[in-house]
């Protein structure tokens, strides 16, 4: 979710943008002023939009997370079973003791790398380690386990990409936007520099407020204008 101030800065863009359509009249179509209205317009629009591929993305690496821990824990069980029978099996084939014994560190990839190994050494041994009680299908059911782990980390792995690019480009528009609110600033208070009421209602409209919504807020933000909007940013 975007933060706090991106938050209160997008709600600035929405006011700001009200604002030049409720006195659309005021500016000829062609002029800068009109422009940037439109591209600020244009910049909530992309901007609500970009919120919610940010949240989606965000329930996304929960998601992916949490298959991604279960899968791991999975796939160590394999392990630490076919581990425990090949300490028995070892009395009477001594290699095997080094060859199943497992890591003291299992990161992600040493996790993966030691199921391979483990899956192509136990491969010609396979009747041995059923008749030590692992199932019939432990070779099958290993593969599967290290080919489900494999998606759940390359699942985890797009949806924190996919969470990156959408706050970059939040942070993109905004950067953006604030410039043409900023630039604006100046040609509305030029232009009403002797109507109290419609400079009053710019600056309320462009100030981007304090406090308010806190770092989790669920809604988009801009900049400010109690002076060149690049007061309150």
């Amino acid at each position: 979710m975007m933060n706090g101030i991106e938050t209160r800065r997008f709600e600035m863009l929405a006011r700001v943008r009200a604002f030049g359509a409720n006195h659309s009249a005021s500016f000829a179509p062609a002029s800068l002023a009109a422009t940037l209205l439109t591209q600020i317009g244009a910049a909530v629009d992309t901007l609500t939009a970009r919120s919610a591929a940010q949240i989606g993305s965000q329930s996304s690496t929960r998601r992916a997370t949490a298959n991604r821990t279960l899968a791991r824990q999975t796939l160590r069980d394999d392990l630490e079973a076919i581990s425990r029978a090949a300490r028995v099996i070892a009395a009477q084939m001594p290699s095997l003791d080094e060859k199943f014994r497992m890591p003291g560190s299992l990161r992600d990839q040493t996790l993966l790398g030691t199921a391979r190994a483990f899956l192509a050494d136990a491969a010609p041994l396979e009747s041995e380690f059923i008749r030590h009680e692992l199932p019939a299908d432990f070779i099958a059911t290993l593969t599967a386990n290290i080919a489900a782990f494999e998606q759940a980390l390359s699942e985890q792995r797009r949806a924190r990409e996919d969470h990156k690019t959408a706050t970059t480009a939040i942070e993109e528009t905004l950067t953006t936007a604030l410039t043409a609110v900023r630039q604006l600033d100046a040609l509305v208070r030029n232009k009403f520099r002797s109507d109290t009421v419609m400079l009053s209602a710019w600056v309320q409209a462009s100030r981007v407020q304090r406090g308010g919504h806190g770092k989790g807020s669920k809604a988009p933000g801009p900049p400010p204008a109690d002076g060149p909007a690049t007061a309150h940013v």
